[in-house]
């Protein structure tokens, strides 16, 4: 799929923002139907973003308003790395897969860049997400994972979500998370 792996742009990442539920372990490497995640038995895959505000844009993307309860289940953990981590740059301009392949309906072609990536020593991959901020899919052993120190859990912000415009709505106003109507 990748003409060859030894020229790919590469960012050295040390450390990003994981938006999870409150009481999970943040650095948790997961396996599903899901984009950039390795063929390879037992790897997973976490992701995170470069900037705490990215994780809550990321998260609340799409949405008007979100529930004063579902803000009460969710934290922001940031995550810093023992290692550095190599991680493939799809957001250059020099990445021989367009933006758009990786992020088709069918994950088959990022789930086979994260294979061949993967096989070829990468931690992971860098991708633009649909809020316009640069995520982290960093593979690692499926399961909770022990490449790194977590932060404190840290409430999503309010006020970061008001820049977003994103109201906070109460418990019963249309639901957990009510979309914009296009």
């Amino acid at each position: 799929m990748l003409r060859s792996t030894s020229d790919l742009p590469v960012r050295v990442v040390e450390k990003g923002w994981r938006l999870h539920l409150r009481g999970n372990h943040a650095e948790y490497y997961f396996r599903g139907p899901t984009r950039f995640v390795p063929e390879q038995s037992g790897v997973g895959t976490l992701f995170l973003t470069e900037e705490f505000e990215g994780a809550i844009a990321e998260f609340s993307h799409g949405f008007s308003s979100v529930s004063v309860s579902t803000l009460g289940e969710y934290a922001l953990t940031e995550l810093r790395f023992h290692s550095q981590l190599q991680i493939a740059d799809a957001t250059s301009l020099d990445f021989p897969i367009s933006i758009a392949d990786l992020l088709s309906v069918d994950y088959s072609t990022s789930q086979a860049v994260a294979t061949e990536l993967y096989g070829n020593g990468f931690h992971g991959v860098a991708f633009q997400g649909v809020a316009g901020v640069v995520i982290f899919a960093v593979f690692g052993n499926q399961g909770i994972g022990k490449e790194s120190e977590s932060g404190p859990e840290t409430p999503i912000s309010p006020a970061v979500l008001r820049k977003l415009s994103v109201s906070i709505a109460a418990d019963g106003e249309g639901g957990i998370l009510q979309a914009v109507e296009t």
